[in-house]
């Protein structure tokens, strides 16, 4: 039998997909910046024409907030926000 806890801590990390390569993690931080302080931005090449943005806020309000933004690309390319968490093992 296995004895795990999962201990869920309030989510801070966003996932943003379908992020065109010419974005920055800094043009990532200048767009959610307004959601609330911003601890980093992780990028990532998701395929040849997208990448994955990973942004983590200090609070968890920032997530939240950032969370009922409905995103739009300069090129018209939708991208969609999710949740992103880790779990605790204890």
């Amino acid at each position: 039998m296995c004895d795990m806890m999962f201990s869920l801590l309030q989510v801070r990390t966003i996932k943003v997909t379908n992020v065109p390569l010419s974005a920055t993690a800094e043009n990532m931080k200048e767009f959610f910046s307004f959601s609330g302080e911003i601890e980093y931005v992780e990028m990532r090449r998701d395929s040849e024409t997208s990448q994955v943005a990973y942004v983590t806020f200090k609070e968890f309000h920032g997530a939240d907030t950032a969370l009922l933004l409905s995103v739009c690309t300069p090129s018209g390319s939708p991208t969609s926000i999710s949740e992103h968490f880790f779990a605790n093992f204890q």
